[in-house]
């Protein structure tokens, strides 16, 4: 999202949000849980995708099932005539890609490591839904109900 929406939403949801702090915090949640699609990067992550073509190319892909999902892994071998020194994992965020850490993966490499770069393709739905669930309030809860009083009172 670029500068000018990040505001306009700041300001929608923060003035929302003292009308109707229930609306607006759902409302927040799903944007939240939306991130951009991979197919279609920006300018500025084009470029760099552009620039690590180089680095991914050395790279050994291989694509990994687990019960949840897929997971993406990219292998990188130290340089030929670098001192091995072991074997570094790098785990990016979500929405990120593995390209766009090219710079760190060759100087690793070129000082002797091996670098394995692991990417977690999972389904936007499915993703949204693991966040709700770690996020789930506890039973009876609603949040534009405001705090709960005793009973007894």
């Amino acid at each position: 999202m670029s500068g000018a929406g990040q505001l306009v939403t700041r300001f929608i949801l923060g003035q929302g949000g003292r009308i109707f702090p229930g609306l607006a915090g759902r409302a927040a949640f799903e944007l939240f849980c939306r991130t951009a699609d991979p197919r279609k990067p920006g300018a500025k992550e084009q470029t760099a995708i552009e620039r690590a073509a180089p680095v991914m190319a050395e790279a050994r892909r291989h694509l990994m099932k687990t019960a949840t999902g897929s997971v993406m892994v990219h292998q990188f071998r130290a340089k030929p005539d670098a001192h091995r020194l072991g074997r570094a994992l790098i785990i990016h965020g979500w929405g990120s890609r593995t390209d766009l850490m090219a710079g760190m993966i060759d100087d690793l490499t070129r000082h002797g490591w091996d670098v394995i770069g692991v990417l977690r393709l999972v389904p936007a739905a499915v993703g949204r839904r693991a966040v709700k669930h770690a996020v789930r309030q506890p039973e009876g809860h609603r949040p534009d109900a405001g705090p709960k009083r005793d009973a007894k009172r």
